[in-house]
């Protein structure tokens, strides 16, 4: 009986820090879209690879850095950089 209870004890431990884990990346396969020919080219996100132009990737904040710019990162599908800036926020959104 005490094997078991300490398996489900050191069970939810784990299950309790793998959920109160943040997340030190995010990543979406986007793809360039057009709106209207007067507008900036914009971005959606892709359900996969096959149909994306380049990968988008945010980053938490490193430590010392302001706690509120997320680096963002693209990348082409070869892994050459194609823009690296900052966000407000850590979400990937569709640009429109």
């Amino acid at each position: 009986m005490s094997k078991i209870a300490v398996f489900l004890i050191i069970m939810i431990a784990l299950g309790t820090g793998r959920a109160n884990a943040q997340r030190d990346t995010v990543m979406a396969y986007m793809k360039k879209t057009i709106i209207a020919p007067w507008l900036p080219l914009g971005a959606i996100i892709t359900r996969s690879k096959d149909s994306a132009d380049f990968i988008r990737m945010v980053t938490v904040p490193q430590p010392g850095a302001d706690k509120h710019l997320f680096p963002v990162n693209d990348y082409y599908l070869n892994g050459s950089p194609k823009l690296q800036c900052n966000s407000n926020t850590g979400l990937i959104e569709a640009e429109l």
